[in-house]
């Protein structure tokens, strides 16, 4: 029979790296990361490659759209999973490069970059809509591939700047991305829908 260790025995350095390590956490982002993983994988499939290449013979811009917005979410994803590399990372950054600032003022800068950021990430989205560009990406194979990192790239900054403004609650971040990428969707493509 073993005997449990009192925890005298347990160096005190070993009990803090122990109880800093939460095992469900780290389950839940690296399913969030498998299923960015799983949706970037689908949507770049030659099965959906196939059908927006028939979708664009039928001028139809929606298919498009919903791929871009997969790869973006994508990163978005990403982004939300990494919420205190992303804060450490842009506090050093801007310790760094303004060391006579106040910390409280570097925070107040840190959440006005990363609401900057989370407003320009939208911009790109009515592009996603042109179906000139769609026309030109398809014509053009060679910046396909570059086409879609950069979707995935502004997906991960927004969901980064996400997780600077929301720490506690990146399920509402989420939420809140999805729907203000659908609503502009929704509001250019209702003009010609009907």
């Amino acid at each position: 029979m073993s005997k449990a260790i009192p925890s005298k025995s347990i160096p005190k350095r070993a009990l803090s790296i122990t109880t800093s390590f939460d095992w469900v956490r780290s389950k839940t982002i690296l399913m969030w990361r498998t299923i960015a993983l799983m949706i970037f994988i689908a949507a770049v499939s030659r099965q959906v490659d196939f059908l927006i290449t028939q979708a664009d013979r039928r001028a139809v811009v929606l298919p498009h759209a919903i791929v871009y917005f997969a790869l973006a979410l994508c990163g978005v994803i990403v982004g939300l999973s990494l919420p205190i590399s992303t804060r450490r990372v842009g506090e050093t950054l801007l310790r760094t490069l303004l060391p006579k600032t106040a910390e409280t003022k570097r925070k107040e800068l840190l959440r006005s970059i990363a609401a900057c950021i989370v407003f320009l990430g939208m911009l790109p989205v009515p592009l996603w809509t042109l179906p000139t560009l769609n026309a030109f990406l398809d014509g053009h194979i060679w910046l396909f591939v570059e086409a879609n990192l950069s979707l995935v790239l502004t997906g991960f900054l927004t969901g980064s700047a996400w997780s600077i403004l929301l720490p506690n609650r990146l399920w509402l971040a989420l939420l809140f991305q999805t729907v203000l990428v659908f609503m502009m969707l929704t509001n250019i493509l209702a003009s010609s829908s009907w």
